[in-house]
């Protein structure tokens, strides 16, 4: 951050303070010299030894920076080193480095883009907090295989197992004969499951159920909207839930949900 600008006699002192105090400059730059020259000579075991110190020094610059910018969360030099160290923070962490920052500098821009950046951070965590276990779990309505639109609240008063899949997806498919099994053995009045298909088109879905022979509730996500809403990054995705409707666990799979199952209902 040598090559920063930060106005202002005291504020450009404090900044430069703030440039010659960062702990093992030297020492950096003389690691960085011995990790190029072993690497020219191929020394793995050096460089791997150089490597693992200096990530000893980034905590400890680090940690420098952390204290730095709360130790001066009252100016604009504590601002711009927030908004520059800002992805490598915990949110709790720039949450509250930014709550301070705003108490004192409220409307200065680095303090702005702070609060820009979090916002969807904060919005992604939010919307993480709400599929914790014991949360009810988002309400969706899709279409079912003839068109007819299905709610995920119809099945309150049953245990439902939610599964996020798509025809073209190998593990999800290996998983279809397990679902075929629990419910032959538990569906009906205590347990259903809704498998939310992923895929882009209605054909690939439907031959890949009845190559599955699937007979429970089957419904399409085709823009990806529920699945966006319940965090599936990737599939199969899978949720239990109680009957009312709230979240019991999460990626749930194989043999272990038909364990589950059999604590539940016999």
């Amino acid at each position: 951050m040598d090559d920063a600008e930060v106005k202002g006699s005291e504020l450009s002192t404090l900044f430069a303070s703030f440039n010659e105090e960062v702990p093992h400059m030297e020492q950096v730059e003389k690691m960085r010299e011995e990790f190029f020259a072993a690497q020219s000579q191929g020394d793995q075991a050096t460089m791997e030894s150089i490597m693992a110190d200096m990530e000893t020094i980034i905590e400890e610059q680090q940690a420098y920076y952390r204290n730095f910018v709360k130790e001066n969360s009252d100016n604009v030099v504590g601002a711009f080193l927030a908004l520059n160290m800002a992805q490598s923070l915990e949110f709790e962490e720039l949450e509250e480095i930014t709550t301070n920052l705003e108490a004192n500098l409220s409307t200065h821009p680095y303090v702005v883009q702070l609060k820009e950046m979090m916002e969807p951070i904060k919005a992604q965590k939010e919307a993480e907090a709400a599929l914790n276990v014991g949360n009810e779990a988002p309400l969706f309505t899709l279409p079912n295989m003839e068109g007819s639109e299905v709610s995920l609240d119809d099945f309150k008063g049953k245990y439902v197992f939610v599964d996020f899949w798509a025809a073209w997806c190998r593990p999800c498919r290996e998983e279809n004969p397990i679902l075929k099994r629990a419910y032959d053995r538990f569906g009906g009045e205590n347990f259903e499951i809704v498998s939310v298909s992923l895929d882009q088109t209605a054909e690939a879905w439907q031959q890949a159920v009845a190559e599955d022979e699937l007979n429970w509730t089957l419904l399409r996500d085709s823009a990806g909207t529920v699945a966006q809403t319940y965090g599936v990054q990737s599939i199969p995705n899978t949720w239990l839930l109680d009957k009312d409707g709230k979240i019991m666990q999460k990626q749930i799979r194989g043999e272990e949900l038909i364990t589950v199952l059999e604590d539940l209902l016999q």
